[in-house]
């Protein structure tokens, strides 16, 4: 057997090149999954959004007093530019979390995951009952002073 530096080089690049090429088409794919994600997210979000200006979900809000809570906070509040944003966001963690299994990074995935359908979920319930009560709030303040 030949042990030759020339060899030993030789043979570390073919595995090493080897390697690359199965790996290639994986990474291919996941930035295909990807940019196809972000195209997708950008879509449904912006689509949300002009359906939700278009029933005036900001005008209800507006007249159950949330607008007024919202300004009260110093927050500039607009539902449907933030539910659109959701919807971008989630989607396209959606697409990222697929293309990390099509690299094989299943320990990534597996948080991400637990992040996306098990953290997010209990936050955005929690910032629901947070908004109900506050209209809640205000609705009974607004009946008290009649």
């Amino acid at each position: 057997m030949d042990y030759s530096i020339t060899t030993l080089l030789s043979d570390a690049f073919i595995e090493v090149w080897a390697a690359f090429m199965t790996f290639l088409p994986m990474v291919i794919a996941a930035l295909l999954i990807v940019t196809v994600g972000v195209v997708a997210g950008k879509f449904l979000g912006e689509t949300v959004t002009k359906l939700l200006s278009v029933l005036k979900v900001n005008d209800a809000l507006s007249t159950v007093g949330g607008q007024h809570l919202a300004e009260k906070a110093g927050v500039k509040l607009a539902v449907h530019e933030w539910v659109g944003t959701c919807v971008r966001w989630f989607i396209q963690v959606v697409f990222f979390i697929a293309a990390l299994n099509a690299l094989g990074m299943y320990t990534v995935t597996y948080f991400m995951e637990d992040m996306v359908y098990g953290f997010l979920p209990k936050v955005l319930v929690a910032v629901f009952i947070m908004v109900a009560a506050g209209v809640a709030g205000e609705w009974v303040r607004k009946a008290i002073e009649r």
